[in-house]
Formats: structure tokens, C-alpha cells, sequence
């Protein structure tokens, strides 16, 4: 998945500051804004190429990645051992977010929760499609 062209303006545009807001006791709210933050660009380090995918399964809970969250990839061919990657596995036909490891002629591709049990394969049976740069929580 990658953002359309209509989304990468979104990015672009920071995002209004209407001051604070009580977590206690209500206090008076602003209706016009203080300031801007950078842009979501510039916030969250997101740039053309990257793209979102919504998390299916437990694997990876123990980053705080929990089902139905979204992740944000950098595409990338290559990671350094023990990075967290989307790698794709086309014999299976499957794709996986994992950490990322090779020994030797393996890759082994380990998940954040224990009890999951590491997968490993061939190193040429596997193709990193990216790296995890973020995770985004969406409220809906």
C-alpha cells in the first residue's frame, strides 16, 4: 500500500496548535490555534516511497504493535541485522513484519513475542521489502 498522490499534500501541511486542554478540571478551550507543528513530513520523518500496512496477528506485541495497528516502511532491499522489516517470502506467497537476522546462508526472521517461534529460511528464499521507521495509531 502507498499513499496517493491526494494524501501526500496531508503530509505536507503541519497540523493547528490550539494550545492545551485540562485533564482535570474543564478549563477554557481555544477556538483558533496558537501555532503549527512541522509538517506531518517533517513530525513523524515519513517521505514519498514510504507506505502503511495494517498489522494482522500477535507477533510483534512486544514492540507495542498490537492488531489492527498501522506501521510505517521505508522500502529497502537490504537491513542491518536485527532491524524490523516487512520481507516478503514468495514461495509461501506470504509477507511478514520481523526482525531481521542473518546467520550464514539463513535469514532468520524473529518475532517480538515469545511466544512465537523464529522463522527461518533459506537466505535466497526471502526478499526484504522494507524496514519499520514508525508506528502510527489511528482512532477510529
Amino acid at each position: 500500500m502507498q499513499l496517493t498522490e491526494k494524501a501526500h499534500p496531508l503530509i505536507h501541511r503541519g497540523l493547528p496548535i490550539y494550545g492545551s486542554i485540562a485533564a482535570g478540571l474543564p478549563a477554557f478551550a481555544h477556538q483558533d490555534p496558537d501555532a503549527y507543528t512541522p509538517s506531518l513530513e517533517e513530525l513523524l520523518g515519513v517521505r514519498r516511497g514510504d507506505f502503511l500496512l495494517q498489522i494482522r496477528g500477535e507477533s510483534m506485541t512486544g514492540l507495542g504493535i498490537t492488531p489492527g495497528d498501522y506501521v510505517v516502511i521505508r522500502p529497502a532491499e537490504e537491513v542491518i541485522d536485527g532491524q524490523v522489516a516487512a520481507v516478503l517470502i514468495p514461495d509461501e506467497d506470504a509477507a511478514t513484519l520481523k526482525r531481521v537476522y542473518r546467520k550464514g546462508k539463513q535469514v532468520w526472521l524473529q518475532s517480538e513475542n515469545a511466544a512465537m517461534p523464529t522463522l527461518k529460511y533459506p537466505a535466497d528464499a526471502v526478499r526484504v521489502q522494507g524496514r519499520l521507521i514508525g508506528k502510527v495509531g489511528l482512532f477510529g
